[in-house]
């Protein structure tokens, strides 16, 4: 059984707020993050030009995920009444949301992964786990997304982290879509 890379993308300049909404509203996802936002773009270019097959397995990587809508949902939480704190907001601030809603979006019902990990090779075992998922017959195609959205935490992870991040982090996304 032979696995083969079928895509893959590497943007360091991301899709415009514009691309992200039409992108939102082609899927029907009305409330989605940057952060989701930026994963359905991903798959959408990914899987340009064949078809989405239903048990495609998921895995999301990322040193800091939705770390902006986490630290909006805490801002929140500190700052206004219960009642007001966005339900929406808070349940898009685990990294698993950007997973649910790719799976809405596209009709996946396959093997769910959401890493984080600073490492540098953790980008790696993720795309090492999609070809396991794959070896093992748990899936006919695997999408590995690694995601990186500004926030307060990118902005000062030079500080936090220098060794790993001495000129800060920018924004990107690099994607693969591996097939049987």
């Amino acid at each position: 059984m032979a696995i083969v890379l079928h895509n893959s993308l590497d943007w360091s300049e991301l899709p415009d707020d514009a691309a992200l909404q039409r992108a939102r509203l082609r899927h029907r996802l009305r409330r989605a993050d940057r952060y989701t936002s930026l994963c359905i773009a991903a798959a959408d270019a990914l899987l340009e030009g064949c078809e989405a097959l239903p048990e495609t397995a998921l895995v999301t990587v990322s040193a800091f995920g939705p770390s902006e809508t986490a630290f909006q949902t805490i801002e929140d939480i500190l700052d206004v009444p219960a009642e007001e704190v966005s339900p929406t907001r808070f349940s898009h601030s685990v990294e698993n949301a950007a997973c649910s809603y790719l799976g809405v979006a596209f009709g996946f019902h396959g093997p769910v992964f959401a890493l984080a990990g600073f490492a540098p090779e953790t980008v790696d075992e993720a795309c090492q786990l999609a070809r396991t998922l794959l070896e093992q017959r748990l899936a006919p195609a695997a999408l590995v997304l690694n995601v990186t959205c500004a926030s307060i935490v990118t902005a000062r992870a030079s500080e936090f982290y220098p060794a790993r991040f001495p000129a800060g982090v920018p924004e990107r996304v690099r994607g693969w879509h591996y097939r049987i």
